[in-house]
């Protein structure tokens, strides 16, 4: 079973994702998203408490390319992101198949 969730993943990737190096060397398959809030426990009520809310970039990429946090992510191909570097920041997820992390824009020379 856990082959099954593992090629969904990388479908999914497939489709939403963008090319990027991660590393300078790793080809992989990347979904970035823009301004996610992340919240505390109890996200529904944080807000209304005055608990601490950010928006934050997140990429999601496999597991299997094993990524750290720190790790540089550089966008390839054509698509929107192209060019763009960023790094790995913190992880927010991990579900056995895919990884979340909050990432920051970085400028390469």
């Amino acid at each position: 079973m856990a082959s099954v969730f593992g090629r969904m993943t990388e479908s999914v990737l497939s489709l939403l994702g963008e090319d990027a190096l991660l590393r300078g060397a790793v080809p992989c398959k990347v979904n970035i998203e823009h301004d996610v809030q992340l919240v505390g426990m109890d996200a529904e009520r944080a807000q209304s408490r005055g608990d601490l809310v950010t928006n934050s970039d997140v990429i999601t990429l496999a597991k299997r390319h094993n990524p750290k946090g720190g790790d540089s992510l550089k966008f390839t191909g054509t698509g929107p992101h192209a060019g763009r570097s960023f790094r790995l920041e913190t992880m927010i997820e991990d579900n056995g198949y895919s990884r979340r992390y909050i990432v920051i824009e970085t400028t390469v020379p």
